[in-house]
C-alpha cells in the first residue's frame, strides 16, 4: 500500500508557482524562458534553482516547457486553429513533431482529441500539471521480489542503450522473447563520480520462472523485495542520477533508514530507436527503506 509523506519544505510552493507564471508568459509571447529568469522569479540562484524546481514538481524545467508547448498548442486547436498553425505558434518545427508530443502526453492524436471533444479539457489538465499540488512527496510502497536475467555493463553511462540492445539480442538467442516483462536497470557507479570508462551499471530484464540456462554472461537472479521509496520520474535518461539524488535526500529527509537491498530504476515505457537525448521517457526509481 502507498503512503504519501508529506513535503516539510511548502514555503517555496508559492515560488514554483511563479515560476510557473513566469514559463507560461514566455509561451506567450512565443519563446523559451531563460533559466536566468526562471530562477530570478524563484528567488533562487541559478546553480540550486534546478534541483529545488524539481524536487518541488517533480519534473525537469525542460519537461515543465514541453508540457505547457503541448497545452498551448491544444489550446489554439480548440479554439479554431490548424493542427499546422498552433504548431507554429507553439514552437514546434512541424506539425508531425507537434504531433508526436500530443501523443506522448495525451495517449491519443489531435484528431482523436477533437473528435471525442476533450481538446479543451487535457489543454487545462496539461496546464494545471505542477501548479499548487505540493508535489513533493515520498511516497513508500512494498514490492515483490522480481525474477532478473541480468549483465554488468561496463562504459559511459550516455551508451546503456548498447548495453541493452546487446542484452536483449543474447537473451533472445537463448530464451522465448515472451518471458520478458519488463526493462529494469540497477545503478552501480553514479556516472558522474567515476571515469566514463569504468562506470559500471547492471542492465536487467524481468522474466517467468520458465527462463532457465542462459548464457553470454547473462544472470538469473532476484531484485530484492520489501519497502521501498518510489519516486516517479518524466524526463530524459540523462537526467535519473539527479533523481536519485533528490529521492535519496527525501528519504534522508523523512529519518528513514536506508534498506540493505539493490536501489533499481523500472523503465516503464520502452524507448524508440530513434529517439533523441532529450525525448522524456517515464521511470520509476525505487530505493530500499527499513520497515
Amino acid at each position: 500500500m502507498d503512503m504519501p509523506i508529506n513535503s516539510r519544505n511548502d514555503r517555496y510552493r508559492g515560488r514554483m508557482n511563479r515560476v510557473a507564471d513566469a514559463i507560461a508568459a514566455a509561451l506567450e509571447e512565443g519563446r523559451g524562458p531563460t533559466i536566468e529568469e526562471l530562477a530570478d522569479a524563484a528567488a533562487l540562484s541559478a546553480f540550486h534553482f534546478h534541483r529545488v524546481y524539481r524536487l518541488q514538481t517533480g519534473e525537469t524545467v525542460a519537461d515543465t516547457v514541453q508540457r505547457l508547448k503541448v497545452a498551448q498548442a491544444l489550446h489554439r486547436v480548440s479554439a479554431g486553429d490548424s493542427v499546422t498553425e498552433a504548431a507554429q505558434a507553439a514552437g514546434y518545427s512541424s506539425s508531425q513533431t507537434l504531433a508526436k508530443a500530443v501523443r506522448q502526453r495525451t495517449g491519443a492524436s489531435v484528431t482523436e482529441l477533437r473528435r471525442s471533444g476533450q481538446l479543451a479539457e487535457q489543454s487545462e489538465q496539461l496546464k494545471s500539471g505542477t501548479r499548487g499540488e505540493g508535489t513533493m512527496t515520498l511516497e513508500l510502497t512494498d514490492t515483490s521480489p522480481i525474477r532478473i536475467a541480468c549483465r554488468m555493463a561496463v562504459g559511459p553511462y550516455d551508451r546503456l542503450n548498447l548495453a541493452y540492445r546487446s542484452l536483449f539480442e543474447d537473451f533472445c538467442a537463448a530464451a522465448d522473447p515472451a518471458a520478458i516483462t519488463g526493462v529494469y536497470g540497477i545503478p552501480v557507479d553514479d556516472p558522474r563520480e567515476v571515469l566514463e570508462a569504468e562506470h559500471r551499471f547492471i542492465g536487467a530484464l524481468a522474466v517467468g520462472e520458465g527462463v532457465t540456462g542462459l548464457f553470454s554472461g547473462i544472470e538469473l537472479r532476484e531484485l530484492g523485495g520489501g519497502r521501498h521509496a518510489v519516486l516517479r520520474h518524466r524526463g530524459p535518461y540523462s537526467e535519473i542520477p539527479a533523481a536519485l539524488d533528490a529521492l535519496y535526500e527525501q528519504v534522508v529527509d523523512a529519518g528513514l533508514e536506508l534498506g540493505s537491498t539493490e536501489t533499481f530504476i523500472h523503465y516503464v515505457d520502452e524507448p524508440d530507436a530513434a529517439d533523441g537525448p532529450d525525448v522524456v521517457h517515464e521511470s520509476h526509481i525505487y530505493v530500499p527503506v527499513s520497515s
